[in-house]
């Protein structure tokens, strides 16, 4: 978007030929078709992130009628992940008005270049791509707010698992202590009842007489 912003600032100014906008219009293209494969995107599963909860269908779509436009396929339902006790997270990113917004930005650009509407270019062109760039940046902080919820709940977790293995460590420890203790007593009945028994065994009838 900031190249496409770039585009448009060298668009509009007068000493620009025909030739040279229409290099700058193709170059407005690709990043039109850029923006659409990034929002596209899959993870490692094949779902598609920016598809709200249908995750299965293809979000975004160009329509190449005129003018030329992008539809949205997905719908605006959040999915959410448990990271705690009681604690919910939002996984997924709603952006389908803020890439629309985008891609009909680039739209406007390239067709006013083609025109060779340099006031459009100066005026609506920029301004809609300053707005564009605008809500991408909101969307970014909102996600980088969201990553470090997810952050801190990996490490409130890690904590919790360090927490828990001192634990049961502690608990087998003790039991492991007890289970000494226990054996030692037995070994030192045994040991009495072997004695109280050998001694028993040598008392003769001679002796019991007495």
């Amino acid at each position: 978007m900031k190249r496409a912003k770039v585009l448009a600032i060298q668009g509009a100014n007068s000493s620009t030929d025909r030739e040279g906008r229409a290099v700058m219009v193709t170059e407005i293209r690709t990043i039109q078709r850029r923006l659409v494969e990034i929002a596209n995107s899959q993870d490692h599963a094949g779902n598609y992130l920016f598809a709200g909860q249908l995750v299965k269908t293809k979000p975004f779509s160009i329509s190449f009628a005129d003018p030329t436009s992008l539809n949205y396929n997905g719908d605006a339902n959040p999915q959410y992940v448990d990271v705690g006790p009681g604690m919910r997270v939002q996984q997924n990113v709603i952006l389908s008005q803020e890439v629309i917004a985008a891609f009909n930005a680039l739209e406007d650009t390239a067709v006013r270049l083609e025109a060779g509407d340099l006031s459009g270019l100066s005026g609506v062109s920029l301004a809609a791509l300053d707005s564009s760039m605008s809500s991408l940046r909101l969307v970014r902080g909102n996600i980088g707010a969201t990553t470090n919820q997810f952050e801190a709940s990996a490490e409130m977790a890690t904590r919790r698992i360090d927490q828990f293995t001192e634990q049961i460590s502690e608990r087998e420890d003790a039991d492991m202590t007890e289970t000494i203790t226990q054996l030692q007593a037995t070994q030192t009945a045994y040991q009495a009842a072997l004695a109280a028994f050998s001694g028993i065994t040598r008392t003769s009838l001679l002796d019991f007489l007495r």
